[in-house]
């Protein structure tokens, strides 16, 4: 590789530094082809969370996935229930994914997409539907220039380069767009209509694309009105989803959507059950938008099933919605209606969130979660389930009862404790917050034993009588209907010998004092007849059984019916349709009706659908929906279990289990949560052991199973609330252990000392500065100037150029240069602010002195609706004319803050391309050199030839250029050199994954006119010349912070002056020292700066001017809310010394000295 022959001649640094604006919401093109990208810029796709599943893509361009893994959804070549964060195979350049129910696809960098996991609904886009898991990853044939990827529950779509938008797998509500409802289609197919999409966002059924206009499509599921347009009917072709404009990023949930404007604000629709609209007026769904009030500034937002929370510019999290699974990580269950202000991730960058679940990627590249963590997809493992049974806790209670989601026991001291679900008040603990331990329940004492239904309690004590807690919904407390009972009722029976909670309703056995006159109450739910009255209307308070009982035993509640054990001979009622009352119909019945076939039956069980006995001989029989052995369907007559030994029955919905005589358990029917016990999750068609269990005295059975033994409850299957023994929820955010950082939006200063050592502080921007020298001006500064302002309300020094409308998509204009603001008529180049303001696309501006055909470069990028700046060196034309192209819809203003005299030794060329490594047809450069050579590997170093092309001559010192870094596969950085054997420690433009990213440069060359670009990851890469220098005008300083408004450990400048002064306020100036500061001498006539926005609260801009009385009608650099970005400006000195900063919005700054003219 050549060296430099004469160090001196390299001492040239960073001139004219384009402005690095991370916007959230928005992507970044390289000219001439848009290439929209997505929702969330510079780490959307980084993270992604679905209803089991959270992966993360890494710097290395690997991705970690954890949570389960059923369906081979981790992608590592294996199918098991949960799994900690670990390595998807053979992906390592990837720059985004999505997750479903239980599939993922990644995004690599040359814009192909594969997936893994789950492909019966054809969401893994290979063409097919109905098949099997796929755990590894693999291809989606036939689709290229993807820019982003969202998935849904069970589909998936991806974002192309022209704005396409395309989909594939399940379409049961229309979500894949192509003009039908229902089916599947495994081929990946675009949607009717999108053709100038920049974003998606993609909920459990439906999809919603953002276009270049700043508008919404959505189509799909309409439940709740969550598509926007008015009504509640699907659609499976797009429609205009309400009506917002300015719309920067829309985010879609299971029955609602939300969307965040350009202006930071966020709008909500659909469904408002549980306050996920966050209008306060829960709740009342609405089919339009309406306005989120409280929250501004908002720069992320991400949807779950039923909660939405947002980001703002001021570092604070805002959440509303749902909160049963610790959505809004607020360290409560409680829902809420109205937005949450929690200030806990005052670092997120953004934000990602599925199912119940969200994840945050924070400013160092970590990840923290919160919320469900069933499957292990908040903080890992996955706890929702225990195969095996498991010590709930090291007690022998007296009694113990189960129900969905929860457990109670009677303890030693006649007081009941319960454990698992708590929504419904059913631990009486003063909170809505389970527990995987036993609370006590207040107000219950002497109790004796303990039932439990879905989601309330009853105890009977020592005196005969009974109190229920919990939901009251169906009046199943026996008081009357309510929403609870907000503590213990008393039901109003005496004389009772044993309670059974069911679905939503309760019984009591009430012996007679003699013979053949027992009684039998029910109250609560009724609508299938199972309060056994001959009505079907719901038992407010309890009503009795119409039966005359001669022996009565025992009583079962099940789901919606219920069954009894009178003098051995089994009685059921309720509802019948699968059989379960065992009459040889599949009718309901209002009245208990006797089971075929059972007598001296000494136990009895009611499940959800199907109901089981025990004769006196231990014989099981079960009838009802699925229960003949080896499978099958319904069975409305009893049917003999090979168990001959069993002493009790205990069971949940779909499945049963039966205590034996030798104090072993055996289960059968479902075991979808483990219900089984056997350490799997297959169903038992046959009895099968429960392992490891010996020495039971006891079972009770909801969801869960758990065994009573002489030492501890023993507990197995469902743990969705805890109720097994072990915390399903994670409250507050929790880091996730990551084998690497995931891309951030910090950027950093790094710069090369005169000593070769080097310097990195968060927040600015970077400059590559070789050894300090002395020269003469080669830039002259003029007051900050606007020359150029399209919009109506739009001003200019001059009044020229004023109020012209907004520029079309392929349009430009001549902006006459020379002549106004003190630039002569002999200038060769103007150094302009040029900014692109309320774009209505993707797209870029070509700044060039009129040329014909236009030169094939980029100046400034920009993205819908955000105002986005960029520093420029641009030459102007024999009538002192600089024009600027647009390649989509924008307003634009043009500043001017310095020019480039003609003999000053810079010489303006092209611009022009000399490099394009893609190998795609978009890829060109001027003379077909330096093309398509490829994406540059991580540690790669670009040496390509400079003079000789573009009438670079081959004695330039150094050219002005523009580099960029496109489709990088992570975060990373760029350090052009001029081929020096020892790379400088320094970076000359940081990017991160997926995100093009441009930065204009002073470059010196190496002695053979090349020059060397190392990446640090890797990234395709294009370089535009604009200039070149021959002569040395410009002094280099050693990099140091003059400027720092922050206060804290590390924040302060070189020399302590101008330091921790605090967050500039609207409106407010900096009146800032930079002579005899920092090796700037008195007489500097200019000073360059990198001026860098920190946390600014809203979109505003800073204008540096030398000090003016009034700030002068110019943006030297714009920031939006959230992001920290920065610009190297030139910056006219006043006779003090000074250079003044003016804010419109608040922010912090920071200012870095790069160089100065004398």
């Amino acid at each position: 590789m050549s060296t430099t022959s004469d160090p001196t001649s390299r001492r040239l640094g960073a001139l004219i530094t384009s402005a690095i604006l991370a916007i959230a919401a928005v992507a970044l093109v390289v000219a001439p082809t848009p290439n929209p990208a997505s929702a969330m810029l510079d780490v959307d796709g980084t993270i992604a969370v679905s209803t089991s599943t959270a992966c993360a893509v890494l710097t290395s361009g690997g991705i970690e996935c954890w949570g389960g893994n059923e369906s081979g959804q981790l992608g590592r070549g294996f199918t098991s229930l949960t799994e900690p964060p670990g390595t998807v195979d053979s992906i390592s350049t990837a720059t985004a994914v999505a997750t479903g129910t239980n599939h993922t696809c990644a995004l690599l960098a040359t814009q192909t997409v594969s997936c893994w996991g789950e492909s019966f609904r054809g969401q893994l886009g290979d063409g097919t539907t109905g098949g099997s898991s796929q755990p590894t990853p693999a291809a989606v044939p036939g689709l290229g220039g993807v820019v982003q990827l969202a998935a849904g529950n069970n589909h998936t779509c991806a974002l192309t380069e022209g704005g396409q938008v395309i989909c594939w797998g399940d379409n049961f509500d229309g979500q894949l767009g192509n003009g039908t409802i229902g089916g599947d289609d495994g081929t990946p197919t675009a949607v009717a209509g999108i053709d100038s999409a920049v974003s998606i966002g993609v909920g459990s059924s439906r999809t919603c694309a953002v276009l270049d206009d700043a508008t919404v499509r959505c189509w799909g599921s309409n439940v709740g009105g969550a598509l926007g347009n008015g009504d509640t009917v699907d659609s499976g072709s797009p429609v205009v989803g309400g009506g917002l404009t300015g719309v920067a990023e829309v985010a879609p949930g299971f029955g609602f959507t939300c969307a965040r404007t350009v202006a930071g604000t966020v709008s909500c629709w659909g469904d408002n059950t549980v306050g996920q609209l966050g209008d306060g007026n829960r709740p009342v769904a609405s089919s339009v938008p309406v306005p989120v009030p409280g929250v501004s500034g908002v720069v992320d937002i991400a949807a779950a099933a039923s909660t939405l929370c947002v980001l703002t510019a001021a570092g604070d999290r805002w959440c509303w919605g749902a909160n049963g699974r610790a959505e809004l990580g607020d360290g409560t269950l409680t829902d809420v209606g109205s937005p949450l202000q929690l200030s806990d991730l005052p670092d997120a960058q953004a934000l990602a969130a599925g199912g119940n679940t969200f994840c945050a990627v924070r400013d160092a590249g970590s990840v923290s979660c919160w919320g469900d963590n069933a499957d292990g997809e908040a903080v890992g493992p996955g706890v929702k389930r225990n195969l095996l049974p498991a010590v709930m806790s090291p007690t022998t209670p007296a009694s113990i009862g189960g129900g969905i989601n929860h457990v109670c026991a009677v303890l030693g001291d006649g007081s009941v404790a319960c454990a698992g679900r708590n929504s419904n008040e059913e631990l009486q603990n003063g909170s809505l917050v389970p527990s995987d331990a036993l609370v006590v329940v207040p107000g219950v004492d002497d109790a004796i034993e303990v039932s439990v239904g879905n989601y309330h309690g009853c105890a009977l004590d020592t005196a005969d009588e009974v109190t229920c807690w919990g939901a009251n919904f169906n009046a199943q407390l026996g008081v009357g209907v309510g929403s609870n009972a907000n503590g213990i009722a008393d039901v109003g029976l005496s004389g009772i010998t044993q309670v059974s909670a069911g679905g939503s309703h309760t019984c009591a056995v009430r012996p007679a004092a003699g013979p053949d006159d027992d009684q039998l109450w029910c109250w609560g739910r009724n609508q299938f007849g199972q309060l056994g009255n001959g009505s079907n209307v719901v038992g407010n308070t309890p009503v009795e059984v119409l039966r005359d009982w001669y022996g009565l035993e025992r009583v079962s509640v099940g789901a919606e019916h219920t069954c009894a054990l009178d003098d051995g001979e089994a009685f059921c009622w309720g509802q019948g349709t699968s059989g379960q009352l065992g009459n040889g119909s599949f009718t309901d019945s209002n009245v208990p009706v006797e089971v075929d076939g059972i007598g001296a039956a000494i136990d009895i069980f009611a499940g959800n659908r199907h109901s089981c006995a025990i004769t006196g001989s231990g014989q099981v029989y079960c009838w009802g929906f699925t229960t003949l052995i080896g499978g099958g369907g319904s069975s409305a007559v009893p049917q003999t279990l090979p168990i001959t030994n069993a002493v009790e029955l205990a069971g949940g919905p779909d499945h049963t289990c039966a205590l034996l005589d030798d104090g072993t358990v055996s289960c059968w029917g479902s075991g979808g949560n483990g219900g089984l016990g056997n350490g799997t999750t297959g169903p038992g068609f046959a009895p099968v052991a429960v392992t490891g269990l010996t020495g039971v005295t006891d079972l009770s059975s909801g969801d869960q199973t758990c065994a009573l033994t002489a030492s501890a409850i023993n507990c197995w299957g469902s743990n969705e609330f805890g109720e097994t023994g072990a915390f399903p929820f994670v409250l507050a955010p929790t880091a996730i252990a990551l084998s690497g950082a995931v891309p951030a939006t910090t950027t950093t200063t790094t710069t090369t000392m005169p000593d070769g050592s080097s310097t990195t502080t968060p927040g600015g921007t970077t400059t590559t500065v070789p050894d300090a020298g002395t020269a003469s001006p080669l830039i002259i500064p003029v007051d900050p100037a606007r020359l150029l302002d399209t919009r109506p309300t739009g001003s200019t020094i001059d009044d020229e150029h004023v109020a012209r409308g907004r520029l079309d998509p392929a349009d430009e204009i001549a902006l006459h240069v020379a002549g106004r603001a003190g630039i002569p008529a002999g200038a060769s180049a103007a150094v302009l602010n040029v900014t692109a303001i309320g774009p209505a696309g993707v797209g870029y501006v070509t700044a060039h002195p009129c040329l014909e055909p236009r030169p094939l470069s980029s100046s400034l990028n920009y993205t819908p609706g955000v105002n986005l700046g960029n520093e420029v060196i641009v030459e102007l034309d024999d009538d002192g004319n600089a024009c600027l192209f647009t390649s989509a819809s924008t307003h634009l203003a043009a500043d001017v803050v310095a020019y480039l005299p003609a003999d000053r030794g810079f010489t303006a060329v092209g611009p022009a391309r000399l490099a394009d490594t893609r190998t795609s047809s978009a890829a060109e450069t001027i003379d077909g050199r330096f093309l398509g050579r490829g994406t540059l590997a991580a540690g790669d170093e670009y040496e390509v030839e400079i003079t000789g092309r573009s009438d670079v001559p081959a004695d330039a010192d150094a050219v002005v250029v523009n580099v960029t870094a496109i489709r990088a596969t992570g975060t990373g950085y760029f350090t052009v050199h001029p081929c020096l054997d020892d790379r400088p420690n320094a970076a000359s433009l940081n990017f991160v994954a997926s995100v093009n990213r441009g930065n204009e440069i002073i470059a010196p060359l190496s002695a053979d006119g090349t020059v060397c670009v190392f990446t640090s990851t890797a990234s395709d890469l294009s370089i535009d010349v604009v200039g070149h220098i021959t002569s040395e005008r410009y002094t280099p300083v050693e990099p140091a912070r003059l400027l720092e408004t922050r206060d804290g450990p590390g924040l302060d400048t070189a020399d302590g002056v101008a330091s921790g002064i605090g967050k500039q306020t609207a409106g407010s100036t900096v009146r800032l020292d930079v002579a005899d500061r920092l090796g700037i001498p008195s007489d500097a006539d200019t000073v360059t700066i990198n001026l860098t926005a920190i946390q600014g609260e809203s979109v505003g801009y800073a204008t540096v001017h030398p000090c003016l009385d009034t700030p002068p009608n110019a943006a030297s650099l714009n920031f939006v809310p959230g992001v920290n970005g920065g610009n190297e400006i030139i910056a006219e000195v006043d006779a003090n010394g000074q250079i003044c900063i003016y804010t419109s919005a608040p922010v912090h700054l920071t200012a870095d000295i790069a160089g100065y003219t004398t």
